[in-house]
């Protein structure tokens, strides 16, 4: 329960939506720790009253969840995801290997090797190979998802790829 209120959980995931990602950067301003009788709670925003907070919300009946939340967006215009219809292509490297599946392999650091592309399919091989799935991975200032494998790993992958 301590961990319900991490404003730095909630700042992850204010910039999900276009409206709310001034939030994720740290203001302790937008931080609202009203934890007393009376108060709002724990939220992240500039007012209770007006724009937009976040706040994390128990789940305790799945189902009166679900129908609660879709009381709230019931139109199609209270619905709001974010459209990502393009995916995040691998960065350009000064080595990059591609191989099975059209997935690229390149040396993340001196100590780690990363795999990027359509993984999905392989995943279980990947997992099996001492991988380990990452939706963040920094590539030349950019964030993007794939697969980091200790260097020890990186001849393992190359053949599994077909690049040796």
């Amino acid at each position: 329960y301590r961990f319900f209120h991490l404003f730095s959980e909630m700042r992850k995931h204010a910039s999900n939506f276009d409206e709310t990602t001034y939030l994720a950067e740290f203001n302790e301003d937008y931080e609202h720790r009203e934890k007393y009788s009376m108060g709002d709670g724990y939220y992240l925003g500039e007012s209770k009253y007006h724009g937009w907070i976040i706040e994390k919300v128990p789940v305790y009946e799945r189902n009166r969840t679900i129908e609660a939340f879709s009381y709230i967006a019931g139109r199609e215009d209270n619905i709001h995801l974010s459209k990502s219809d393009n995916k995040p292509t691998p960065p350009p490297t000064e080595n990059p290997e591609a191989g099975k599946n059209g997935c690229t392999m390149v040396e993340y650091s001196a100590k780690a090797v990363a795999v990027f592309g359509e993984t999905k399919a392989i995943k279980d091989e990947l997992k099996a190979m001492g991988g380990r799935f990452n939706s963040r991975l920094t590539i030349n200032g950019e964030k993007i998802a794939g697969w980091i494998f200790p260097k020890s790993k990186e001849q393992r992958l190359a053949y599994y790829f077909g690049l040796n």
